[in-house]
């Protein structure tokens, strides 16, 4: 679960309050939300960069010992450092290279369950930028 506010820029104008649908990619989100004091629909197209930030999020509240947290987070900030550059091929090495150590670690470090998301996550970034 993620609070939806948090995918959206503070100062948008937008309060999100209820999710109804997400695609399967994971990158479109719809639902509903306040703008304006007015309650509207709304569709949530997230980047990869922002899901990215997301993944980053979810290992940052994994409770991983910091080594291995710090190693995860630099393998995610290289693969956007690579999008930026227009390197799609060096982005989806790097979230490979996470997800290996993720299921490096899944069952020790991280829960079945936390891999899981954490692979789930990584998978729809490639996804979503194409990758191999």
């Amino acid at each position: 679960m993620q609070d939806l506010n948090d995918l959206i820029p503070v100062d948008s104008g937008w309060e999100l309050t209820y999710g109804s649908g997400i695609t399967d990619d994971g990158k479109k989100i719809i639902g509903w939300g306040l703008i304006n004091g007015q309650t509207h629909a709304f569709l949530l197209t997230l980047s990869p960069a922002l899901m990215i930030n997301n993944l980053i999020n979810l290992v940052l509240n994994s409770n991983l010992p910091k080594g291995i947290e710090n190693s995860l987070i630099v393998k995610l900030e290289h693969a956007e450092d690579s999008i930026n550059a227009g390197d799609i091929s060096g982005a989806c090495d790097q979230l490979t290279a996470f997800i290996n150590e993720v299921n490096a670690q899944a069952g020790k470090k991280l829960t079945l369950d936390q891999a899981n998301q954490l692979i789930s996550g990584a998978n729809q970034i490639k996804t979503a930028l194409g990758c191999q």
